[in-house]
């Protein structure tokens, strides 16, 4: 999951409180929380979209087509109506940014609990209430985002809001790299020989 910037931040706020109010409103606030899921899963697995989302090139009617012809019939008019204003507007290349902030506000306003789970091998059900268990009184009340992300070599990496917990190898490893460089540092500024000699 992408780490949003402040500035991106104070862009989709407004959007994302005016579509939580209409989703409630319109009585389709677990749809819209899915198709926003959607959507980001979507930039994330396709960076070229998010590309052409931003591009100052292509003409915004160009954009708006191409828009059209993805997302017609395919989300609630709700959803299709953000997209296309985005667009309208020149923030289309904001859309990652609200769908992923949108997700997590819009289960916040059910009562539940969003947590992004990272592992290197996908997590089997068992292991997937245990951690429920840890993040929530109630597990019920967890909506897990997994991926499998074989570069984190083992481990898990557990993120609600914005507190993260990474008992990964590749976060123990770079831990350890960061504690031995300020060793280095240490040693080297009070004059002693880093390897002990």
């Amino acid at each position: 999951m992408a780490r949003e910037n402040e500035g991106h931040l104070k862009i989709a706020g407004p959007y994302v409180e005016a579509v939580l109010d209409l989703a409630i409103e319109q009585g389709v606030l677990e749809q819209t929380i899915q198709e926003m899921g959607q959507i980001a899963g979507l930039i994330e697995q396709f960076p070229d979209f998010q590309k052409l989302l931003e591009s100052v090139v292509i003409d915004p009617e160009d954009r708006g087509r191409s828009l059209e012809r993805i997302f017609t019939g395919r989300v609630s008019e709700l959803t299709y109506r953000l997209v296309m204003v985005l667009n309208q507007r020149g923030r289309a290349g904001f859309l990652g940014t609200i769908a992923r902030v949108f997700g997590s506000a819009g289960w916040e306003r059910l009562g539940r609990i969003e947590a992004e789970v990272t592992s290197a091998v996908p997590l089997d059900k068992d292991l997937q209430r245990a951690l429920a268990g840890a993040i929530a009184e109630d597990p019920a009340q967890v909506i897990f985002r997994a991926r499998v992300d074989d570069s984190i070599m083992g481990g898990i990496r557990v993120r609600v809001g914005d507190q993260q917990f990474d008992a990964t190898v590749q976060g123990l490893l770079s831990r350890l790299s960061d504690q031995l460089i300020l060793r280095g540092h240490y040693e080297i500024q009070n004059g002693r020989d880093f390897l002990g000699h």
